[in-house]
């Protein structure tokens, strides 16, 4: 009689503690779920961000910034930029997704905008002008419609794209 108590405490035991373990790694489950929720996918600084794209629509830099705008495969215009010193082989500063694209007249060019709070990010590809200087892709930042940086950049593509 006692070896049979004995036995049934020690199975008792067993299972408590294996249901604990298996509750434990539940619970580790769904923080784990809850935290890649909760993550916004603009600051997402670990994901494979060349992976998704369709096409390069701009790659260009200045003294402060590189900037790319990317067509992804699920059809989303995504704004992915890097501080400088910073290159495009580190993590991004800012990536913002769900783009807009709005064709300048029959040759104009392109222009593609972003929206983050109050702040409005255009770049423009001007593919014709009345000068030199007002071809070309250029910078603007907009914050509540007042207009805060305008620069022209650097083309790295060196090729008229139509999106």
């Amino acid at each position: 009689m006692k070896k049979t108590f004995t036995l049934s405490l020690l199975i008792t035991i067993l299972f408590a503690c294996q249901n604990s373990e298996k509750k434990s790694n539940l619970l580790t489950e769904e923080k784990k779920i809850e935290t890649d929720i909760e993550k916004p996918i603009e600051n997402e600084k670990t994901i494979n961000f060349e992976s998704s794209v369709e096409v390069n629509l701009i790659h260009c830099k200045n003294e402060k910034f590189t900037i790319k705008i990317d067509r992804l495969k699920n059809g989303d215009v995504r704004y992915i930029s890097w501080n400088k010193p910073k290159t495009t082989t580190n993590e991004p500063d800012l990536i913002l997704l769900s783009g807009s694209i709005e064709k300048q007249g029959t040759a104009g060019g392109y222009h593609f905008l972003f929206s983050h709070g109050t702040w409005q990010y255009i770049i423009e590809n001007n593919f014709i002008g009345e000068t030199e200087e007002s071809m070309g892709v250029f910078l603007k930042l907009t914050n509540n419609g007042n207009e805060k940086l305008y620069t022209k950049m650097t083309d790295l593509k060196k090729q008229p794209l139509h999106p």
